[in-house]
């Protein structure tokens, strides 16, 4: 099961303390000329949202809000022990002698015993999002991709005919050998992809290492954009079954408070079957982490996430 912060009594116990000193986070500060700044709740004047305000490019000023967001406790200090804030990212704090309110470094947080020993707790506690063992998801999996090999081989059957009819004689034969090469094997847009993501070939949300049953998943699809076809920023390592929702838009992924992280969304055409998922892996706390996936390849990334998400909602 993955860390409850609602049971774990030190987490209960910060978080009565944060209440009864009106959102002022004691058990972190950051020490500056001779003072303990404190993160402190603070409440957006024209959405009341509350919650701790991180500047995720550490800079504030009157029109610069795209880069902030306030966030809960919880998602507060899933962001520190994560390791999901940038190294530039700051954090409005207030000091006890005033009322003034500031930014200061989460790089240089300090942290009192009982928030530390929280931070451990959930760190070795949190595991990958799953109803059953590891080795017994994975069978699953496999045997239902070995009892569905006639309706795979019909797909790939499916999509050499579909590249032979889009290439038209200006390409050429080559052209259409070249696109079924890209199309079958996926080479080097399976290699751009584990790069792009940190370089480790597993499943970006069930975690599953088994090779044969991953398979490089286009966010955009690949007959729709020749540029995007092997780039790692349009890609995504996925099981098997996921693959298979993921490319039919029948799931998605949407960016969270915590910028790093975007959680399972299930188009509309799925929501009432969703739970049937969970022996495989698949359940509402589903998500995928991009804290490895930085410059032009995040924003590509993120660009075409947004674009794949609005396919699945729009799912009906």
């Amino acid at each position: 099961m993955n860390f409850d912060f609602a049971h774990d009594q030190g987490f209960v116990d910060i978080e009565r303390d944060v209440s009864n000193k009106k959102g002022l986070l004691e058990d972190a500060w950051v020490s500056y000329e001779g003072e303990k700044w404190y993160p402190t709740i603070i409440k957006d004047r024209k959405t009341h949202v509350r919650g701790y305000e991180v500047n995720f490019t550490g800079k504030w000023g009157k029109n610069i809000d795209v880069n902030r967001q306030k966030l809960p406790l919880k998602d507060f200090l899933i962001g520190l022990a994560d390791g999901t804030f940038p190294r530039e990212a700051a954090v409005r704090c207030k000091r006890l002698t005033k009322s003034d309110k500031n930014g200061r470094d989460l790089s240089n947080l300090e942290m009192s015993v009982r928030m530390r020993e929280l931070i451990a707790r959930y760190r070795s506690n949190k595991s990958t999002p799953s109803v059953v063992s590891p080795n017994r998801q994975e069978s699953r999996i496999i045997s239902i991709i070995q009892n569905d090999e006639d309706e795979i081989e019909k797909s790939l059957l499916d999509d050499l005919d579909y590249i032979d009819t889009v290439s038209d004689d200006e390409n050429g034969p080559t052209e259409r050998l070249d696109n079924r090469m890209s199309r079958i094997g996926q080479g080097k847009f399976r290699k751009n992809t584990i790069a792009t993501w940190g370089g480790q070939e597993r499943c970006a949300v069930t975690g599953i290492s088994v090779r044969e049953v991953l398979t490089a998943s286009h966010i955009i699809p690949w007959s729709e954009d020749v540029g995007q076809r092997k780039r790692g920023c349009n890609g995504i390592l996925l099981a098997a079954h996921l693959d298979r929702l993921f490319d039919r838009h029948l799931i998605g992924f949407k960016q969270t408070a915590v910028g790093d992280v975007y959680s399972v969304v299930v188009a509309p055409r799925l929501a009432d079957r969703f739970s049937n998922l969970a022996p495989l892996g698949l359940t509402a706390d589903a998500s995928l982490n991009l804290s490895k996936v930085r410059g032009p390849d995040r924003q590509g990334l993120d660009t075409n996430l947004r674009a794949h998400l609005d396919r699945v909602l729009n799912n009906k």
